[in-house]
C-alpha cells in the first residue's frame, strides 16, 4: 500500500508539475479544518441570531463583510508566496512578509478612517466605531493571519487543525459570554477581532 502512494503521487507530481504528496497528505487535515471553521461559523451564526435583533445582527455581520473588503488593500498575494517559501524553511522570510503586510495594510486603516468619517456624518454612530475599530484592528488581523498559510507550507497540518479546533471552541464560549453581558455591536465587534489576532498571534508564537 505505501508503495502503491508513493507510485501515485510521483506520478501526480510529474503530471501536474506540484507537490502531489504536499496535497494527498495534507488532504484529511485540510478538509477537517474546513468541517470545523463551518460548523463554528453555523454555530456563531445561530448563538447571535437568537440573542441579537435581526438589525443588529446585519450590522454586525455588514462590518465583518466590511473588514474582508478592506482587506483588499493589503497584500492579497503574501499567503500563496508564504506557503511556497515555508516548503523550504524560509522563516526569515515570514518575519519580512509581516512587515510589508503591516507596512501595505495601512491602507486599510485610511480606508476605514474615510468610511467612519462618512458615517459619522450620516448620523450613524454604530457604523463609524465600527469602521474606526477596524482601522485599527484589522491590519494585525491581516499580519498574523499569514501564520496559517505559512505551517500549512511547512506541512504542520495537525497543529493548525488542533489549534483551530480549541480556538472555535473558546470562541464560541467568549461570544456566549459576551451576548450575555452586552447587545452592543461595536462591542460585540471588538471581541469578535480581538478574538482573531488572539488566536493567530498565539500561533505565530509556537
Amino acid at each position: 500500500m505505501h508503495s502503491f502512494f508513493d507510485a501515485l503521487t510521483a506520478r501526480l507530481s510529474r503530471r501536474f508539475n506540484t507537490d502531489a504528496r504536499f496535497f494527498l497528505s495534507g488532504g484529511f487535515w485540510l478538509t477537517a479544518l474546513q468541517v470545523i471553521g463551518l460548523a463554528g461559523g453555523l454555530v456563531t451564526s445561530i448563538i447571535y441570531t437568537n440573542l441579537l435583533e435581526p438589525s443588529s445582527y446585519g450590522t454586525y455581520k455588514y462590518l465583518i463583510g466590511l473588514g474582508a473588503l478592506l482587506a483588499t488593500f493589503s497584500l492579497t498575494g503574501i499567503p500563496q508566496a508564504l506557503q511556497q517559501v515555508a516548503i523550504h524553511k524560509y522563516r526569515g522570510f515570514y518575519d519580512f512578509a509581516k512587515r510589508k503586510t503591516f507596512i501595505f495594510s495601512l491602507g486599510i486603516t485610511a480606508a476605514a478612517l474615510s468610511m467612519a468619517g462618512y458615517y459619522w456624518f450620516q448620523g450613524n454612530t454604530t457604523l463609524a466605531l465600527g469602521c474606526l475599530v477596524l482601522s485599527i484592528l484589522q491590519p494585525l488581523n491581516i499580519v498574523y493571519q499569514n501564520i496559517t498559510s505559512f505551517l500549512m507550507g511547512e506541512r504542520k497540518f495537525k497543529l493548525v487543525t488542533f489549534f483551530q479546533t480549541g480556538d472555535t471552541i473558546i470562541s464560541t464560549l467568549v461570544v456566549i459570554a459576551a451576548l450575555f453581558i452586552t447587545h452592543n455591536i461595536v462591542a460585540l465587534f471588538i471581541v469578535y477581532l480581538l478574538l482573531q489576532i488572539g488566536c493567530s498571534f498565539l500561533l505565530d508564537q509556537l
